[in-house]
């Protein structure tokens, strides 16, 4: 149980900010160290932050942006040469294969969290009996599905509209579908014994190596005349070659002697921890799936093209964004189990003052840009696109800005706070939506937007109550004359530029250039001009070590400098 404890000033370099929590050992017999205020690595191997949490990103984003040329050249190829329908199979296998992935009752989620905070305490017998428990229960439950789902896809295959003489290799595929899910699982919770150990470029090299596989034992099996059975046997050397890697790197971060069971009384807290982070993981689908759902039954087919070309735009500028939030969630996790609650929390207020600051430049960027990446990309006809694209960057910026906060709160097991900022976000989305269908396309993204907004202050709100009333806002106040600024000079930008730009991705690629030159314009009028200059002296003061000494000064004295 938590105690209360004295309050004490807080300084941004790491001394005790006001807090009411106290940290308890997440599981019987992990210790408590004592806080450090130091910047450096909780392994204790002397990398600081700012090169741990950069490191990582860079091979997050590394993974994110090596698919996408690659299939920019395999969908047309692969349409050509499998047909449309057989296309279609796939897009609508891999959907329901999301649908069902996301039904893991939260324990992906709640094992990268554990796995952190024992990373940090290097406490390997605790990872390996959470490891051990999880793989049993996750392969039993699978054995079950698989047997279901073996005889339950020719029924399925039967309501799909498809040709009837691609009716049995669609059961194939569907059957291996169903009998790899378990295994798919199984490979997730051993590679997150990896990435809590921070080895990113490891976990970057399992992605491209199993991407490579899929391209590889695509082309040959279409070839070779297949169909989708060479699908589903290329997912199988997929599992296989993701296990090799996998497995033995995982092996020296387990203890042998400790491959048992967790004692009942753990398990318990385990598994109702997982239920309240599924619970929230499923909010984020419905809500998905209801804008989808409510403007393709009420409104239009069309609407719904329109929607997601909008929203599928804001998603990638939340997913580079989110390269970034993903080891700094992992840091924190580390310090927690290494340093206890209140190195946590002076790591969170650095982080989150920092991330502020990140988002609000960035998002602004692609704001001003979004509206004329759409319409460059697909042409005159999706100008709504485009103005969705916009509502949805801004609303969705402002709930990526909260990510730090709501991943702090789910290190420190409050999975209830996680509960209810999704529950409000479903019950606003739904509110809203019914008041502003009337609007069309645009009511139906504007009470998403507005349903994120709500939701994160929500979050904001039940964590202060828990921490401190004067936790860090996620939204940075300096920041917002800038983001104004920027994103209103990125957005005349585009429309100068736009009646030389030409349509398709090439257009979508032009749009890009304002944007660059909004976050140095952002960054001029968020510190100044005199603070340009005095980091510009210092990267060149580096110029001694290298490229890699001025890019290190250089994000250093941001971070120090937004810190």
């Amino acid at each position: 149980m938590s105690v209360r404890v004295r309050r004490r000033a807080a300084d941004d370099e790491g001394r005790e900010p006001p807090t009411r929590h106290r940290l308890r050992s997440v599981v019987t017999g992990l210790s408590t160290r004592a806080p450090s205020a130091s910047r450096s690595s909780p392994d204790g191997d002397g990398r600081s932050t700012t090169r741990v949490i950069v490191g990582g990103t860079a091979w997050y984003t590394l993974a994110q942006l090596v698919p996408l040329p690659i299939t920019v050249v395999m969908t047309p190829y692969l349409i050509h040469h499998l047909g449309v329908d057989r296309w279609g199979l796939i897009a609508l296998v891999t959907t329901l294969q999301t649908i069902i992935s996301a039904f893991d009752g939260g324990l992906i989620a709640t094992l990268y969290r554990y796995y952190a905070v024992y990373a940090g305490a290097d406490d390997r017998s605790s990872t390996t009996k959470m490891l051990t428990t999880v793989l049993v229960f996750v392969l039993g439950v699978g054995m079950v599905l698989g047997i279901l789902g073996w005889f339950i896809a020719p029924t399925l295959v039967d309501h799909f509209a498809m040709p009837k003489g691609l009716r049995p290799e669609t059961t194939f595929y569907m059957r291996t579908v169903a009998s790899l899910l378990a295994l798919g699982f199984a490979r997730s919770a051993i590679a997150g014994v990896i990435i809590a150990r921070q080895r990113y470029a490891l976990n970057t090299f399992l992605f491209v190596s199993t991407y490579a596989v899929w391209v590889a034992g695509l082309v040959v099996t279409v070839k070779g005349g297949w169909g989708l059975r060479g699908v589903a046997v290329t997912s199988v050397a997929q599992l296989f070659l993701s296990a090799l890697i996998v497995v033995p790197s995982a092996l020296p971060y387990l203890d042998r002697r400790s491959v048992r069971f967790l004692p009942r009384a753990e398990a318990r807290q385990l598994f109702s921890y997982s239920a309240k982070v599924q619970v929230g993981g499923l909010s984020r689908l419905a809500n998905a799936e209801f804008d989808n759902l409510v403007i393709g039954t009420l409104l239009s087919v069309h609407s719904v093209a329109l929607y997601n070309a909008g929203t599928g735009f804001a998603t990638q500028v939340s997913g580079i964004l989110g390269n970034a939030l993903r080891p700094a969630a992992n840091f924190m996790a580390r310090t927690y189990g290494a340093e206890g609650e209140q190195s946590a929390w002076n790591t969170y207020v650095r982080l989150q003052r920092v991330w502020a600051v990140l988002c609000s430049g960035c998002v602004a960027a692609a704001l001003g840009a979004s509206y004329y990446a759409i319409v460059n990309w697909l042409g005159p006809g999706f100008r709504i696109g485009g103005v969705i694209a916009m509502i949805i960057v801004a609303g969705q910026g402002v709930l990526t800005m909260a990510m730090m906060l709501n991943f702090y709160c789910i290190i420190l097991r409050w999975a209830d706070i996680e509960v209810r900022f999704g529950i409000i976000n479903v019950v606003v989305n739904v509110a809203l939506t019914g008041a502003l269908i009337w609007i069309g396309v645009l009511g139906v993204v504007v009470a998403t937007a507005v349903a994120w907004v709500v939701s994160s202050w929500s979050l904001l709100r039940a964590a202060r109550r828990r921490t401190s009333p004067t936790a860090p806002n996620f939204i940075d106040g300096p920041s917002l004359p800038a983001s104004i600024v920027t994103a209103a000079a990125v957005f005349a930008m585009e429309y100068v530029l736009h009646p030389a730009v030409p349509t398709g991705p090439l257009g979508l690629v032009a749009a890009a250039g304002p944007a660059l030159v909004g976050l140095g314009i952002f960054v001029v009028v968020r510190f100044g001009p005199r603070y340009i200059l005095t980091l510009l002296r210092g990267v060149l003061g580096a110029r001694s070590g290298g490229v890699q000494a001025m890019s290190s000064h250089l994000i250093t004295a941001m971070m120090d400098g937004i810190a």
